[in-house]
């Protein structure tokens, strides 16, 4: 009989551990995607140096194509060491930018090197823009990742 309840005590305890811990993985990503939600929603005006190395994301905060991939390029600027700016279009001070890169829809992506477009993309298959994002990756002052030197 002692044996039973110790392994109802083991298994109790996994099954707390388990749900804690997906409780915790949950509760992350929800913060995550909140804090993305904050920056899509900021309506800042945004400079772009003249010689910029980023890749750019022009989206309007009101614009639902735009929302379904705003996480996916957090992602990649948070964890993939890509040097992403955002731009909400929705601000009038960052509307200039439409006639500067002859923008007609969003959400576009733009890749800068030196200032100067080098790719573009708009839309919102995911598999195109990983291929932005790998093709930017040739620049490394677009990839603010660390090197590994071996």
């Amino acid at each position: 009989m002692k044996k039973n309840k110790n392994k109802l005590k083991t298994s109790t305890k996994i099954a707390m551990i388990f749900f804690f811990t997906l409780l915790a993985f949950d509760l992350s990503i929800e913060g995550y995607h909140l804090r993305n939600t904050a920056i899509e929603n900021n309506r800042v005006q945004v400079s772009l140096k003249k010689n910029e190395n980023a890749v750019v994301l022009f989206y309007k905060d009101d614009c639902s194509d735009c929302k379904a991939i705003f996480d996916r390029v957090m992602v990649e600027k948070d964890f993939g060491g890509t040097n992403i700016k955002p731009i909400n279009l929705n601000n009038v001070k960052n509307k200039h930018y439409i006639g500067e890169y002859n923008l007609h829809y969003v959400p576009t992506l733009i890749v800068l090197h030196h200032g100067k477009e080098v790719d573009r993309y708009t839309g919102i298959d995911k598999r195109k823009i990983n291929d932005l994002f790998k093709g930017a990756m040739k620049w490394p002052d677009i990839n603010t990742r660390p090197r590994v030197i071996v």
